[in-house]
């Protein structure tokens, strides 16, 4: 699996929804945007792990997947 397809995979798992009303609040962009920060922090948990397993190539993925998650 590509950095990008993990990287929508993640915020999409993060992702809840919800209907509801309310003029104020668009509340796409903060489901969206709370949805990516959880996948980021999720990213960076695994990235951890895998420097602290000395997995430096998966450790760089994980640093792809996180770029890619704050581009979406």
């Amino acid at each position: 699996m590509t950095a990008k397809e993990k990287a929508k995979e993640l915020v999409k798992k993060y992702s809840c929804y919800f209907y509801g009303i309310d003029k104020n609040v668009n509340y796409d962009v903060v489901i969206h945007d709370d949805a990516k920060q959880c996948a980021l922090f999720a990213a960076e948990d695994i990235r951890i792990e895998m420097v602290k397993l000395q997995n430096h190539e998966k450790a760089i993925y994980w640093l792809g997947v996180k770029r890619e998650i704050r581009a979406l």
